[in-house]
């Protein structure tokens, strides 16, 4: 019975050992980012306004400048994507997911884009806003986040 326990222990040991590790993104390390903020083309006020929050809002916590380009420039390979579109439901909806180096915040086609910011810098980021004149705003030089995959819609 000893037996059986210690190899039912020990496998449960090695299988916990094997996992891979959720991967994580280091968005910005001692002030430093090598991530651009990515738009499409023909960005849309609301995706261009996404990206400006997140943006301010990251040197605000971090120091750390991204700069904003359209999808039309060459991509390089640690981006944050942020899109609006129809297939988001409703209108005012959003998601904010990550897969590999990427961050992708997508939303419906009003308010979504800004929401998911919004969510983010709540959620993972620790931003509280109290009105629209007060805000506490954590200052860090790292920012590393979690793997996210997060849904939502307007307050």
């Amino acid at each position: 019975m000893r037996r059986i326990i210690f190899l039912l222990a020990l496998s449960l040991t090695v299988a916990g050992c094997s996992m891979k590790q959720e991967e994580v993104i280091k968005l910005v390390t001692n002030g430093e980012s090598g991530y651009t903020i990515v738009i499409p083309q023909n960005a849309a006020p609301q995706e261009v306004r996404a990206a400006s929050f997140l943006r301010d809002h990251i040197r605000k916590i971090s120091g750390a400048q991204l700069p904003v380009v359209s999808s039309g420039e060459p991509l390089p390979e640690k981006v944050i994507y942020i899109s609006s579109g129809p297939e988001i439901e409703p209108v005012d909806g959003f998601s904010v997911t990550t897969t590999g180096n990427k961050l992708i915040i997508k939303g419906g086609n009003q308010r979504g884009c800004i929401y998911a910011v919004s969510e983010l810098l709540e959620r993972y980021l620790g931003v509280r806003w109290y009105s629209p004149d007060y805000a506490v705003i954590p200052q860090q030089s790292s920012i590393t986040l979690p793997a996210i995959g997060i849904t939502g819609s307007s307050p």
